[in-house]
């Protein structure tokens, strides 16, 4: 996939090949030949209702897209290209999905490297970090043993399967200096990120449900299929939670304690 959402509204066919035709061309293969599909979406199907004084999330299965970035329209494309050639496919939105990966592109590494860089005496770029953006955290680890648990039970459709804590990406920053003890006074001031595309809405992340979380034990609940929420309801969070850390990282930050932390934050 091409994920990066300002060089996909500059690059647009690009992203349309890679993004929506491309999914369906991998679905087509794996009807074919008999294989079995989870493909990877985004909660940048969401978005446009907020900039028209609509719903801001978080949102369900059962909400109906409206993507507001070219990224978004291209990955909603390739989620309705993949159901509709091999509808027993699973379908996973997700969002902000970190892990301890020291050479990552994720946010939270990115950021880890530069409050590194401070703690060693350097001056790195500034690291600049939008205030309005609120999404929920999703720990890689923890999605990827509750996508393996939907397929071991047999689930197929459309997923919102996110991270617990709904927060701010100051407030996940805060935390990632508090589980790793780096210098707060040093961190970089909070700053809007400019861009081509605007991001979605706010909170602009998929409602997790008791019918497909990513939750702190790495589990996906048991649960209704996603043609049977609507009828059952689907439960919203109850506001964001301001928790911090469940625990600290200290010392020298070594790789086992590291990667603690971060599934923590």
């Amino acid at each position: 996939a091409l994920t990066h959402v300002d060089r996909c509204e500059n690059e647009r066919d690009l992203c349309w090949r890679m993004n929506a035709e491309g999914p369906g061309v991998v679905a087509e293969e794996c009807a074919r030949l008999g294989y079995k599909l989870t493909h990877f979406s985004t909660e940048y199907v969401f978005g446009q209702a907020e900039y028209e004084g609509g719903a801001v999330g978080p949102f369900s299965e059962e909400d109906p897209p409206a993507p507001t970035s070219w990224y978004g329209k291209s990955k909603l494309e390739g989620e309705t290209r993949v159901l509709r050639i091999m509808p027993e496919a699973l379908v996973v939105r997700t969002t902000m999905v970190f892990s301890w990966e020291p050479k990552g592109l994720n946010f939270l590494m990115q950021y880890f490297r530069q409050l590194t860089e401070l703690a060693e005496g350097r001056e790195p770029a500034p690291f600049r970090i939008p205030d309005d953006q609120i999404s929920t955290p999703t720990y890689a680890p923890f999605l990827v043993e509750s996508v393996c648990r939907l397929r071991e039970r047999g689930f197929s459709g459309i997923f919102n399967l996110v991270g617990n804590d709904q927060l701010s990406r100051r407030e996940l920053v805060e935390r990632v200096i508090s589980a790793f003890g780096f210098d707060r006074e040093r961190s970089t001031a909070a700053q809007d990120l400019p861009g081509a595309a605007r991001p979605p809405g706010r909170p602009g992340a998929p409602q997790h449900h008791p019918a497909s979380r990513c939750d702190h034990a790495g589990r996906a609940s048991g649960h209704p299929s996603p043609r049977n929420a609507e009828r059952r309801g689907a439960q919203r969070p109850r506001g964001r939670s301001r928790a911090g850390p469940a625990g600290a990282c200290s010392g020298s930050h070594a790789i086992n304690d590291a990667r603690g932390a971060a599934s923590r934050i």
